[in-house]
């Protein structure tokens, strides 16, 4: 090997190093940021689970702990595991929420459906949700 191809391989690495560390580090910053963001939402809507779980529990059920419920119910769409998703729907059914098949549903409520099942799977990725398993929830 002549003296000349160790010193090109040298600058070529230099060269390839100069420009894809900083690429590198960028994207890497770019996708913790991301992953740190969804982590942050998710234990947000968690929190807000837990605490306002009490609208349900308690002796007197309070209207506005249920409703902030299930506006977090809405975000575990977009954050939480399939599991998760349907231990809130078992619940939400112990507590009396009433289930509305989803051929019942009217055209406005499937459309919801329909779009928040393609919001998940945009944002979550891969799932074994269905239509039938997001719920606009109604309580007696």
């Amino acid at each position: 090997m002549e003296i000349s191809d160790v010193l090109f391989v040298a600058l070529l690495s230099s060269l390839l190093g100069s420009i894809l560390g900083p690429v590198i580090t960028e994207w890497y910053k770019i996708k913790s940021a991301k992953a740190a963001s969804k982590y942050y939402k998710k234990e947000k809507c968690y929190d807000t689970l837990v605490t306002d779980i009490v609208g349900f529990r308690d002796s007197k059920p309070e209207q506005d702990k249920k409703e902030s419920f299930y506006q977090a119910y809405r975000h575990l769409w977009l954050y939480s595991s399939d599991e998760a998703i349907r231990k809130v729907n078992q619940f939400f059914y112990s507590t009396g929420g009433e289930l509305v098949p989803y051929e019942e549903r009217n055209i406005a409520d499937k459309m919801y459906c329909e779009l928040m099942l393609q919001l998940r799977k945009d944002f979550y990725g891969e799932t074994k949700l269905k239509l039938e398993e997001y719920q606009n929830i109604y309580f007696r």
